[in-house]
């Protein structure tokens, strides 16, 4: 009778442990899904729309704006849609750039979370391994008893059947425990997978972030550009627009001068770096004496201020300043010629307005050429004169506007 309750203390027990520990480990499964619903999600997503929305309008404005006769008008027009086209996609990046700053918060949070509840799990497991400790020595000692019953005989048959059942029932529930503490094991691993799931997701997101944020500052600085260059415009045209067809008669030289400079033909008189190749002048599409000197490198003008700093070409003027720099007007010339900007320097001497010499910038084989036709007639009525230099290992320079 002594054995039976005790059998029956140490099952009720183990029992009420189990079932404890089984509580506490649902409570803490069930706590809650790891990816909730975004807040706010519709509030961005209807903004994102009226933005695209405003974007395809501004597009199609300016695609329209291209169809018309070229006039000062339409040059407006046209700037002034792209300030508000590059503003409108500013303010795409910045709501983009805010949604990922919420998404990163939000990972953030549910690491957190997930850490809390992986280390829940882990204490949760070393419990339930010392529950299944406790039962095995419990077991152990309850059939070590009943062996010495059966040898030794039973007041009752019908206890030991009892005694039997008992260790039955202990047997089952530790099964059960062991198969519980298999699933919050598997529980704790797949919570570990998705913390480092979120973990590279949180990197990813970071590493968006910082782009998004480099094309901001890229978009804020062409909006300013934009800007730039239409007040540009406005202050040179004064807005008017023979002045307008002015300007655009003259880029329209300059283009022609690049273009016989990037097909010239070999040959040419050899000159020595400094040697004067001929005198400041006004003729062609120029409002004040000036050369307009350019710089070319397999056949692509680029910038030659670097290449005049670090002595690699000579300045063609003595006492010079530059009036207009390279890739000035950014949006005029891309808008009319594809290019980025004007393609050369302006420069004056200081020293004498006009008939300056101009010096050859390095050595190589020289040419004269002039205009094909007069292409600022209402200006100055003249054929643009210039000089173009090979120097080979195709590398070439402009000298234009000479007298």
């Amino acid at each position: 009778m002594r054995i039976t309750k005790i059998l029956l203390s140490t099952t009720f027990l183990l029992g009420a442990l189990f079932f404890i520990g089984k509580t506490s480990i649902l409570a803490q499964l069930e706590e809650g899904p790891i990816y909730g619903a975004t807040e706010g999600g519709d509030d961005f997503d209807k903004t994102m729309k009226e933005l695209e929305k405003k974007k395809q309008e501004y597009e199609k404005k300016i695609k329209d704006l291209q169809q018309e006769e070229n006039s000062l008008q339409k040059q407006i027009d046209t700037a002034t849609t792209q300030i508000y086209l590059t503003q409108t996609e500013i303010n795409i990046k910045q709501q983009e750039i805010a949604e990922t700053e919420k998404e990163i918060r939000e990972l953030g949070e549910d690491i957190s979370d997930l850490k809390n509840r992986i280390a829940k799990l882990k204490k949760t497991i070393a419990i339930q391994q010392d529950y299944l400790s406790e039962r095995m020595r419990a077991r152990y000692k309850t059939g070590e008893n009943s062996y010495v019953i059966m040898v030794f005989g039973s007041d009752k048959f019908n206890s030991l059947l009892q005694k039997t059942k008992f260790l039955k029932v202990m047997e089952y529930q530790d099964k059960k425990l062991i198969a519980e503490m298999d699933a919050t094991k598997a529980a704790y691993n797949d919570q570990k997978d998705i913390a480092e799931d979120k973990k590279k997701e949180a990197e990813t997101l970071q590493d968006q972030l910082e782009r998004q944020q480099n094309e901001l500052a890229a978009a804020r600085a062409e909006l300013d550009r934009q800007k730039a260059d239409k007040e540009t415009l406005l202050r040179e045209t004064q807005n008017d627009e023979q002045k307008y067809q002015s300007l655009l008669a003259q880029v329209e030289s300059e283009m022609a001068a690049l273009n016989m400079a990037i097909n010239l033909p070999e040959g040419g008189e050899e000159v020595k770096k400094g040697d004067i190749i001929g005198l400041m002048g006004n003729t062609g599409c120029s409002s004040g004496p000036h050369v307009h000197f350019g710089f070319i490198k397999n056949s692509k003008a680029v910038d030659p201020l670097p290449y005049l700093n670090d002595g690699h070409l000579k300045w063609p003027v003595s006492d010079w300043q530059i009036t207009q720099g390279f890739g000035a007007n950014y949006w005029f010339y891309m808008n009319n010629f594809g290019i980025p900007g004007h393609d050369a320097l302006d420069i004056v001497s200081r020293g004498q307005w006009s008939g300056a010499p101009i010096k050859a910038a390095r050595d190589g084989k020289l040419r004269y050429a002039q205009d094909a036709r007069v292409y600022c007639p209402w200006l100055n009525n003249s054929i643009g004169k210039g000089a173009i230099i090979d120097h080979g290992d195709g590398e070439k320079t402009i000298y234009w506007h000479l007298q």
